[in-house]
């Protein structure tokens, strides 16, 4: 899972596909008449205005697009089935939601009906979208201060990617960088230090892998054992330092295993070569794989309370 989300990083530089602002959809789930799952389905409303809007939804960022709302109205239709009608005004956020600085708001009124609370509210939801000229003026907003924040921070974001790097934590510092918008004065120096980054942890991984397959050969030097070897050493990256010393090895194995049908072993390598034809094809959807480093980190704990 580290290799796919290295490599696409590195292509990202390499083509020069442009860097999107990052925004985290997020929505409380203590609101009146709202279920935990038609929480998560207007997080991924939210979700749709951001990518709508020409930014990029995301898990781990520090800035937010959240919402709430007040209830003006609820009236229950004598239709059969019965129905709840809803009206509402629906306040929209987005902002820090780390140092709790909102950016901007707005309030749209909605209106909805369903079998029950919750579904009239979800179908009142549904207005939104990023189209409407509130919403492209929240977002307006929103974005110029995300700009205003990385210009005015930069020593401290390039301060901590350098020490990120320095502990190896080259994921932590990819995704750093990665979130750095072109828009920035310093995006050219953020772009120039993914290639140090990603040579770090291509360099890292290989060792690693060098020293579980050595570790393996060492416990059980059989035939049955070399193909889980060469698969470990095969999959080291031939750009990293451990490569050489990697190809030694191997040929070390290959010549203590005799036996090991050519066949076999040439198997063994078309996978591993299908696997990196898949890598190449992961470039499509580079976004979503640079990005699943953020989906593995803790869930924040925004600090919205104030805004509404």
């Amino acid at each position: 899972m580290k290799r796919l989300i290295v490599i696409p990083i590195l292509l990202l530089c390499v083509l020069g596909i442009r860097a999107q602002m990052i925004v985290t959809p997020y929505m409380p789930y203590d609101q009146e008449g709202m279920t935990v799952n038609n929480a998560r389905l207007m997080e991924n409303r939210l979700a749709q205005i951001i990518n709508d809007s020409g930014l990029l939804s995301a898990e781990g960022s520090r800035f937010v697009l959240t919402m709430n709302w007040n209830v003006v109205d609820k009236e229950v239709l004598g239709t059969a089935p019965t129905k709840v009608m809803y009206r509402l005004e629906a306040g929209m956020y987005i902002g820090d939601g780390m140092t709790g600085n909102k950016f901007a708001s707005t309030v749209i009124p909605l209106k909805g009906a369903g079998n029950n609370e919750a579904k009239a509210i979800v179908n009142s939801l549904r207005e939104l979208n990023a189209s409407r000229p509130e919403i492209e003026q929240l977002i307006k907003k929103g974005v110029q201060q995300i700009l205003a924040y990385y210009e005015s921070h930069k020593r401290e974001i390039m301060t901590s990617v350098k020490t990120m790097m320095g502990m190896h934590d080259y994921e932590g510092a990819m995704f750093a960088l990665y979130q750095i918008p072109m828009e920035c004065s310093y995006y050219q120096e953020a772009q120039s230090m993914l290639i140090p980054a990603y040579k770090g942890m291509v360099n890292t991984q290989a060792a690693e892998l060098l020293q579980r397959a050595r570790a393996l050969w060492a416990a059980s030097p059989s035939q049955e054992n070399a193909e889980a070897v060469m698969a470990l050493v095969g999959d080291i990256d031939p750009s990293s330092s451990s490569y050489n010393a990697a190809q030694s090895f191997m040929k070390e194995v290959k010549g203590r295993v005799s036996k090991l049908d050519d066949q076999d072993r040439a198997e063994v390598f078309k996978e591993l070569a299908h696997e990196r034809s898949m890598d190449k094809a992961h470039m499509q959807a580079v976004r979503e794989i640079c990005l699943a480093y953020a989906k593995n980190q803790p869930k924040v704990v925004y600090n919205i309370g104030s805004w509404w």
